[in-house]
């Protein structure tokens, strides 16, 4: 995977988590492997149009503008 420009940053409060939004890029056949399974369970690439039912909260405005979701 190759990773390209920041999208968003976000901060929620509890539990305190700064997530950020980088546009990524698949490169090769391979998706690769979770190192960190404490915080990741699995990886999968979907179409973007049915990306919000893998959300578990709203999606972060700049992120659904830079998908075209909004």
């Amino acid at each position: 995977m190759k990773v390209g420009e920041l999208i968003s940053e976000r901060d929620y409060e509890k539990p305190f988590v700064h997530l950020c939004y980088y546009e990524c890029f698949q490169e090769g056949g391979s998706i690769g492997i979770v190192e960190n399974t404490e915080e990741v369970e699995r990886m999968k690439w979907v179409d973007i149009i049915n990306l919000p039912k893998f959300f578990t909260t709203d999606i972060d405005k700049n992120v659904a503008k830079f998908l075209g979701l909004k």
